[in-house]
């Protein structure tokens, strides 16, 4: 399997990482059940043990090591702030060795990347939006040539403005991990 393309705006903020969180905090509200997240891959890695226990794989121990973690998990309440939410979320996920696979990867924002997404230059806004302060619609139309330029993990985001160029939002991009 390959990366996927991922896309989401969120509302304006002076600070992209507080946007980014925002954003974050309203997907995992959307998207997550998280009772029901944790229950399903405490199941899956039960099944997983059992199954290589019976079979003697060398793969058992990392089996092991994710149930571990999944029933550590188990035995706390799930967490009430949505920053702990969101790091419960990546905690559960990173056994799959893919990451969550949306905008919960992102962990901050800067401007080199690694698991942050990286703000676009004014240079590079220009270059794939076609001008200094683009419009949602050219953000919109941005994100496939942003996309061939991203790596697997990688993510970007860049503000996008009314017709009267001021900011009304910032988008984000990016590509799951596999």
């Amino acid at each position: 399997m390959g990366a996927e393309l991922w896309f989401h705006e969120a509302p304006w903020k002076p600070q992209p990482e507080d946007a980014l969180f925002e954003l974050q905090v309203q997907f995992l509200r959307e998207h997550y059940d998280l009772a029901s997240l944790l229950r399903d891959h405490l199941h899956s890695a039960r099944e997983a043990v059992r199954l290589t226990e019976a079979k003697g794989y060398e793969i058992l121990g990392f089996h092991r090591d994710c149930l571990a973690c999944l029933e550590e998990l188990a035995a706390r309440p799930i967490p009430e702030a949505a920053s702990d939410q969101i790091e419960f979320v990546r905690e559960i996920e990173k056994w799959s060795g893919e990451g969550v696979g949306n905008i919960l990867d992102v962990t901050g924002v800067s401007g080199d990347g690694d698991m942050d997404a990286r703000v676009l230059t004014p240079d590079d806004v220009r270059q794939f939006c076609g001008t200094d302060h683009p419009t949602r619609p050219q953000a919109v139309a941005a994100v496939y040539g942003i996309n061939e330029k991203l790596d697997r993990g990688e993510s970007v985001c860049f503000a996008f403005f009314d017709p009267e160029g001021n900011p009304i939002g910032w988008y984000f991009v990016g590509n799951t991990l596999d």
